[in-house]
């Protein structure tokens, strides 16, 4: 990787601490959606499933790294949400990424944001277990919150035009 000295001056280094990449996979989900999708981001049956795939680590001791693209979610109605974007190992939550400029910000309140997710989880064992991506908005008063998932109900595209990915690296320690 290039390095700086804090002069300006660059240099080549190696990379300390990363393992041998020894499997890598990819999971995606197609389109647009839109619906009443919220809750916590730790509640594996909150939001919207986007991803839902088995994976089989090659060794029992590697690090498991999760990339996503990203993913663009907005409110049909002002309910003050702020929106996440959660992995899930089996039932195991990892993490969640979340956020929203103030509402505020935007015309009539409606909140929206852009999300990616980096995160995480050693593997354990060789045993498979599902990967899964779960978005939502943590709605402030418990009302219905119409929620866009990539997409608005203005125009988006469809299929492969309009892809969530999630790009699955397994390191050696």
């Amino acid at each position: 990787f290039v390095k700086t000295d804090g002069s300006g001056n660059l240099a080549f280094d190696a990379i300390g601490s990363v393992g041998k990449l020894i499997k890598y996979t990819t999971f995606t989900h197609d389109g647009y959606v839109t619906g009443d999708y919220q809750g916590n981001p730790n509640s594996q049956s909150a939001g919207y499933q986007l991803i839902n795939a088995s994976y089989t680590p090659a060794a029992a001791n590697s690090t498991i790294a999760l990339f996503s693209s990203s993913l663009v979610i907005a409110e049909g109605v002002n309910h003050q949400n702020n929106f996440w974007l959660s992995a899930w190992e089996g039932s195991n939550f990892i993490s969640a990424v979340s956020g929203s400029p103030r509402y505020t910000s935007f015309g009539s309140y409606l909140n929206a944001t852009t999300l990616n997710y980096i995160g995480t989880f050693t593997s354990g064992s060789t045993t498979a277990r599902n990967i899964m991506f779960r978005t939502g908005g943590n709605d402030a008063g418990s009302n219905t919150t119409t929620v866009y998932i990539n997409g608005n109900p203005n125009g988006s595209y469809s299929g492969n035009q309009n892809r969530f990915t999630v790009f699955l690296a397994e390191l050696a320690p």
